[in-house]
């Protein structure tokens, strides 16, 4: 048997998207179309009302607290990572690829282990 939970205890996305599949044929089965409950006046209603307190959730309560977690964790996080990570990696590929065009190499055979034979004062490259 598969094991949806995750390690932490909770249950994990693919667990929720087997969960909603199984509830969805058990509807069928006893012949409860989610098309007809929803549009229905009740079900149009319920909708409604939970729409209205989940936008009422969010601006009383989840609206500021969410913008502090986006201006001070979120966008410093993605600047780094789309800014200047991104630009590191952007300037060292430019660096080798013009270093291996102009025939000096990438720069990683000056990096590369090296072999002891004999004399320890004459070290060679292995690869060259």
């Amino acid at each position: 048997m598969i094991n949806f939970l995750n390690k932490k205890g909770g249950i994990s996305i693919l667990g929720m998207i087997v969960f909603a599949v199984i509830v969805i044929l058990v509807l069928s089965y006893f012949g409860i179309s989610l098309r007809g409950i929803l549009n229905s006046p009740e079900g149009k209603e319920n909708v409604n009302f939970v729409t209205k307190t989940a936008v009422r959730l969010w601006e009383s309560y989840l609206k500021e607290p969410a913008a502090y977690l986006m201006n001070n964790f979120v966008k410093p996080a993605v600047a780094f990572l789309y800014g200047d990570l991104s630009n590191m990696f952007i300037q060292s590929l430019t660096k080798n690829v013009k270093g291996m065009f102009s025939g000096n190499g990438s720069g990683l055979e000056n990096m590369a282990p090296t072999l002891q034979l004999g004399d320890q004062t004459n070290q060679q490259p292995i690869f060259q």
